[in-house]
């Protein structure tokens, strides 16, 4: 299982993502973006779309790192 996440999303608290890891173990892959006042990447505290209304489609931006992984993701799990 792959999960998305901003560090700083309310609607998607931490805890969650804790009880994925202690549940599933290796099986959850889980990726949290910085999204603290102050990041590196200017991403809204607020935000909470990793891969749509906050996906910013530029080379080396955690959102579209992001998004290229849950792609490899599907394309391995999907192949016949």
């Amino acid at each position: 299982m792959l999960g998305l996440r901003f560090t700083d999303d309310r609607q998607s608290p931490p805890e969650r993502f804790e009880t994925l890891r202690r549940t599933l173990g290796e099986a959850f892959e889980g990726i949290e973006i910085d999204s603290s006042p102050g990041n590196p990447h200017g991403i809204q505290q607020h935000a909470h779309s990793v891969l749509t209304v906050d996906l910013v489609d530029e080379p080396g931006h955690p959102t579209r790192e992001a998004l290229d992984r849950v792609l490899t993701f599907l394309g391995t799990r999907l192949k016949s």
